[in-house]
């Protein structure tokens, strides 16, 4: 996505990656794994678009 900050590059990489594995196994969503490579993200966003 182009017009996503460099800085969460990294982080999108590894929510993909982890989304990609889970394929149709939804109950890892909302797990510890999940929450921790949201939680950058989340941030980000909560502290710049406000």
């Amino acid at each position: 996505m182009a017009r996503r900050p460099d800085e969460l590059n990294p982080h999108f990489g590894k929510l993909k990656a982890f989304i990609d594995s889970a394929g149709s196994d939804y109950s890892k969503y909302g797990t510890r794994e999940f929450e921790a490579l949201s939680k950058p993200i989340d941030g980000w966003v909560n502290k710049n678009c406000k």
